[in-house]
């Protein structure tokens, strides 16, 4: 449809910049895999609830989970600063609304979101204690760069961003590599990042 498409390693588009045939081509090529990355368009919760609900009934999905790259998807509203909120807003009520017996909102990045610094990451940590007083919080872990899923993820990111320009890859997911690899504090982990450097935690 107009709001969601499939793309496969055979995918055809533009050669620069091409992410979801990418990791599409890793699955294929390092672990004998047919997989689709299923993408939505920018749209307002409608059209993006309408993707899902199809997604979730063509693919019997029993569980979906809503990754977040930062923590603003955690914010209530009346934080001082809330990054991106509506991005996050949708998404989160798309995947809670979508009828998968399973809903699960993780975020990732903790501390990358707003090189500014902008966003306060005391009031995401309070945001994540009232969670955990109501039992809503499944738990928080970190990717090992050693152990099997470490070494897929960082496998995955050199294999997709090898093939494209450094000025195209991800803020966000060279930041999560960051910290996967040990780093911690202002680190310039992309050349559009050299002037406000995020906070790798």
């Amino acid at each position: 449809s107009e709001s969601l498409v499939e793309v496969t390693a055979e995918s055809t588009g533009n050669e620069d910049y091409f992410p979801e045939r990418d990791i599409a081509t890793w699955y294929r090529q390092h672990r004998n895999s047919e997989r689709s990355v299923w993408c939505l368009a920018k749209r307002g919760l409608a059209e993006t609830l309408s993707s899902y609900r199809y997604l979730v009934e063509r693919l019997q999905t029993n569980v979906v989970i809503c990754v977040d790259g930062g923590i603003d998807g955690l914010f209530r509203g009346d934080e001082t600063d809330l990054g991106t909120p509506s991005m996050d807003t949708v998404s989160v009520f798309a995947t809670h609304l979508c009828g998968a017996p399973i809903r699960t909102y993780a975020s990732v990045g903790f501390g990358t979101e707003g090189a500014e610094g902008s966003v306060s990451h005391a009031q995401g940590l309070r945001r994540m204690a009232e969670l955990v007083a109501k039992d809503a919080a499944l738990g928080v872990g970190f990717i090992q760069r050693n152990s099997p899923s470490g070494l897929g993820f960082l496998d995955a990111v050199d294999f997709v961003f090898s093939r494209m320009q450094p000025v195209r890859r991800s803020i966000m997911v060279s930041s999560i590599v960051a910290a996967v690899r040990g780093e911690f504090g202002r680190r310039v982990v992309h050349p559009k990042t050299v002037e406000r450097p995020p906070w790798i935690s």
